[in-house]
């Protein structure tokens, strides 16, 4: 099934959390807490204000044995943390990684839930950052590998969500379409309605 993984924004901001508590209402099922430069003291304080019944909701891309302090739906494998990431044993939380190409993905000799496959349109979040592959080669791709699922990540939309399903990903993650939004909430709505009309 075709779902959303929707991404923070790499810094805090105001009533961050606040607006994160209303995408889960609205019917979010998996956040990536990606702070890259935050403290594991600064991780604890943004998890601490999150209602605790969300936190299974949460994947963390930083300070892994945090996982052993929340509740949380699982880690997310960065080049920078990477050591830390493979000290982690559990088997019963997910275990996802980014990839930048199809070699990548291929090389994986890790056990993980999924994957992240970007750029695969012009990223909204960062500038100048393009794909290296075609939609052909993509659709090419995915339909012979089927190890585990892979998602879209890098300038997803509402306008290109459906061209996403046609070329085989298994889900998208959302980053700039939703916090560069007026309203992160209505955003993610007419994303979620878009799945249950496809």
């Amino acid at each position: 099934m075709f779902d959303i993984k929707v991404i923070t924004q790499p810094f805090f901001f105001k009533n961050e959390t606040e607006l994160i508590m209303q995408l889960f209402e609205n019917g979010l099922d998996n956040l990536h807490l990606r702070k890259p430069e935050a403290t594991k003291d600064e991780i604890i304080r943004f998890l601490s204000t999150i209602d605790s019944s969300f936190h299974n909701r949460i994947t963390i891309h930083s300070c892994y044995s945090l996982i052993n302090e929340f509740d949380l739906r699982g880690i997310h494998c960065t080049q920078k943390g990477k050591d830390s990431f493979f000290e982690i044993s559990r088997t019963d939380i997910k275990k996802s990684i980014s990839t930048h190409s199809f070699a990548e993905i291929l090389a994986l000799d890790y056990e993980f839930d999924y994957a992240f496959l970007s750029p695969v349109f012009n990223s909204i979040s960062k500038q100048g950052y393009s794909p290296t592959f075609s939609q052909d080669e993509i659709t090419e791709f995915l339909c012979t590998y089927k190890k585990i699922p892979i998602y879209a990540l890098g300038g997803i939309t509402q306008g290109n969500m459906d061209v996403c399903k046609k070329m085989g990903f298994n889900g998208a993650a959302v980053l700039g379409y939703i916090w560069e939004s007026k309203n992160p909430c209505d955003v993610l709505k007419t994303l979620l309605s878009t799945l249950d009309q496809g």
